[in-house]
């Protein structure tokens, strides 16, 4: 610090550190995530062990500042990566909204330890009436081999309800970080954004073919609207 300030080049050099490098700190930070969650995961393998190497941050490969290595009853597993953070699922309702089907894109195919098998869907709802329990739910499916994208089919949803999903890759080592989190809208926010329920569709309700019956409720209401995705509205 010293020699550097006297040659008056400490500031220079400061700005040079990697730590002042944006991209640099952010592998890093990402790095350091993609890590916790893994160990979050998978800490309860008790014939498996990680250790964790720091070197040298190189420039322009800012994920070479540390490496994972994988011991299965003290062998070390060679060339074990954590799987990679998957894209976000693409998501729609069927059956009445029963039922979510969720696409993910499979992951380029590793062999030996990498290799990842399975695909595993979390999901909870994304708001619950405190007298509601809220449990994150899971399942897991084989990845489709020879195909772009896995399918997974889940039932049993409260209709009117948001869930909130996320996908992992799954190795016979453990889990990698889950996508971001992507919402399937249930029938009662999609009520929330209009300012009433027409029945079926437009053409019908302009003439005069509406919801009038008094014991209708307003998840009858919200159902028949659903059945109709040309609905924008609902009285």
């Amino acid at each position: 610090y010293i020699k550097e300030k006297k040659k008056g080049i400490y500031e220079e050099s400061r700005r040079k550190q990697w730590y002042n490098n944006n991209l640099q700190v952010g592998s890093i930070g990402k790095l350091w995530r993609a890590y916790k969650k893994f160990f979050e995961f998978n800490s309860n393998k008790e014939d498996f062990s990680f250790h964790v190497s720091l070197h040298p941050v190189m420039p322009h490969i800012p994920d070479s500042i540390a490496t994972l290595e994988l011991f299965v009853h003290g062998e070390k597993q060679e060339g074990f990566v954590i799987p990679l953070k998957p894209e976000n699922p693409s998501i729609c309702r069927k059956e009445n909204n029963k039922q979510i089907v969720v696409k993910v894109k499979n992951p380029v195919q590793k062999e030996g330890p990498s290799g990842i098998n399975n695909i595993l869907v979390s999901y909870f709802l994304s708001e619950s009436h405190r007298l509601k329990k809220n449990v994150k739910l899971h399942k897991e499916q084989s990845i489709v081999k020879n195909s772009r994208e896995t399918t997974i089919i889940i039932s049993n949803f409260e209709p009117e309800e948001t869930y909130n999903i996320t996908v992992s890759y799954v190795t016979a080592y453990g889990l990698g970080e889950p996508s971001e989190t992507v919402q399937s809208i249930g029938i009662l926010d999609i009520m929330r954004k209009t300012d009433g329920c027409i029945v079926d569709n437009d053409e019908k309700y302009k003439s005069g073919n509406s919801a009038t019956d008094s014991s209708v409720s307003i998840i009858d209401c919200a159902n028949l609207c659903a059945k109709n995705k040309s609905n924008i509205a609902w009285s």
